[in-house]
């Protein structure tokens, strides 16, 4: 099984320590106490949701549901260190919330992080209004270059994006804006012996969501990748050019 370093060494990248799983100081100031994270927690702040003073509308159960979900698997899958679904790689958020890197879209919202220098997950926002058919898009801080190419289309939808996450978890995902990142992560031929995995309650936890949401893990073919990118990408505004 691999670690995330020999993950990032088998797909040809190059980061800085702090990015194989450790906690950058900005990363540090979004620490939360995740075990307490629930539904309940979630929806105290999503009629506070707004996006450069304009207010969000948020009608999205399954990002509930997934809230839920973290509380259970804390609590049925004890880990040594992330709790939950932090298991997989995603630290979810107390609310949702704008970030600031300088690649942050200034038309997102984000949810959660990888807990790698600054990598955040947020929602692609076009309206004013998030729901089952917004976009979930990576921001890696570490890309330099073009804001818009620090940021990674995950998915059509929030669901697409958790199937996704059933597949090899979620940190990997902020490594596959290079080809060569993009084609190991497209493989299907995944084993336990060579996989990238979060955590070892990795697999176990994978299937339990899946179970308990009814979902399929998805695994995006290369062509599938660079296709959700043209046609996603196109929406992301960042700083420089809004």
């Amino acid at each position: 099984m691999l670690n995330r370093r020999q993950f990032i060494e088998s797909v040809g990248l190059t980061l800085p320590l702090a990015s194989y799983g450790c906690s950058s100081q900005d990363d540090e100031s979004h620490e939360m106490p995740q075990r307490k994270l629930n539904a309940v927690v979630l929806r105290g702040s999503l009629d506070d949701a707004q996006l450069n003073g304009v207010r969000i509308s948020v009608n999205l159960p399954l990002l509930e549901r997934i809230y839920d979900l973290h509380a259970e698997i804390a609590d049925k899958f004890p880990a040594q260190w992330d709790e939950g679904m932090g298991q997989m790689g995603l630290l979810l958020n107390l609310r949702l919330e704008t970030d600031s890197y300088w690649c942050t879209p200034i038309n997102s919202l984000s949810f959660g992080r990888t807990g790698g220098d600054g990598a955040h997950f947020s929602f692609l926002v076009t309206g004013d209004t998030i729901d089952a058919q917004t976009p979930v898009i990576i921001t890696v801080p570490d890309n330099h270059g073009d804001p818009v190419d620090a940021n990674i289309v995950l998915g059509r939808s929030f669901e697409d994006f958790i199937r996704l996450g059933l597949h090899c978890g979620y940190f990997s995902m902020a490594y596959i804006n290079s080809k060569e990142g993009l084609k190991h992560y497209a493989r299907t031929d995944w084993e336990d012996s060579d996989a990238w995995f979060p955590s070892d309650n990795h697999r176990v936890v994978a299937e339990y969501v899946a179970q308990e949401l009814n979902l399929k893990r998805l695994i995006y073919s290369l062509d599938e990748f660079l296709e959700l990118r043209a046609q996603i990408k196109p929406l992301i505004r960042c700083k420089v050019d809004a």
